[in-house]
């Protein structure tokens, strides 16, 4: 049975291995805030902060969609295929000690980068949240980090080989990124990718937060949305759970 101390333990070094990592800190915080400063300064002088704040919550969830595929799935594969988890087989602790351990750790850093992205909005384009919203904002948020993070282990549960991994990962990323009313207006969009992108679990989690955020109350819409994100966690979880592969 491993101590709290010992989870602990392992936490901490997920954690500073996660800020420490360039290429994962650069995908997960840096690279969606260089779209929040591009598209935010390109529609400043046609919708002002109006256009920053429709971005914003773009931004956050773009983070979180980045760091579940590429600082969670990618890492997973990566470990597997150095027999990380064969290795801890033999050690005290469990493997999903060690994931669950990465999984804490990856929603962690998902809230330090929307309040990162949240104090940019508003030093660069004098972005507000609406009053009231603050609550609401850090549960969605939480709940999108979990579906998110969840969403990386499924992909990560059989994959053996790192560039199978970021095939897989880019696959996925650009779609979920553009055609899931992050940056870009589903509304514009042809009929059938409106269709497809608002049951897409990117565009669940952005539009409870962007509701939250402009209005400072969930949409009319909430529970459904929430519903469809607690699905989406599900189905992963158990999938993931029977076809996990250690080796």
């Amino acid at each position: 049975m491993i101590t709290l101390r010992q989870f602990g333990v392992q936490f901490n070094a997920n954690f500073l291995s996660s800020v420490r990592n360039r290429t994962a800190l650069f995908f997960n915080l840096i690279s969606p805030l260089l779209f929040f400063l591009i598209f935010g300064f390109i529609f400043k002088g046609q919708g002002g902060a109006s256009a920053a704040e429709y971005l914003l919550p773009g931004v956050i969830v773009a983070s979180q969609l980045s760091s579940a595929l590429y600082g969670g799935a990618a890492v997973l594969v990566t470990w597997r295929e150095r027999g990380v988890f064969q290795r801890i087989q033999a050690t005290p602790m469990s493997v999903w000690q060690l994931i669950l351990a990465r999984v804490l750790t990856q929603v962690i850093v998902s809230i330090m980068q929307a309040l990162i992205t949240i104090a940019v909005g508003a030093l660069v384009f004098g972005t507000t949240l609406a009053s009231g919203g603050l609550g609401w904002d850090l549960l969605f948020i939480v709940l999108g980090a979990l579906m998110f993070q969840m969403l990386g282990q499924l992909i990560a549960a059989r994959v053996k080989r790192v560039e199978t991994a970021n095939i897989v990962v880019n696959v996925l990323f650009l779609p979920l990124l553009f055609f899931t009313d992050l940056y870009i207006p589903l509304a514009i969009m042809p009929t059938w990718i409106q269709n497809i992108g608002k049951v897409l679990p990117p565009y669940l989690v952005v539009d409870l937060l962007r509701s939250a955020i402009s209005t400072g109350k969930p949409p009319a819409n909430a529970l459904a949305e929430v519903i469809g994100v607690g699905l989406y966690f599900i189905v992963a979880l158990v999938i993931s759970a029977r076809i996990f592969s250690f080796k």
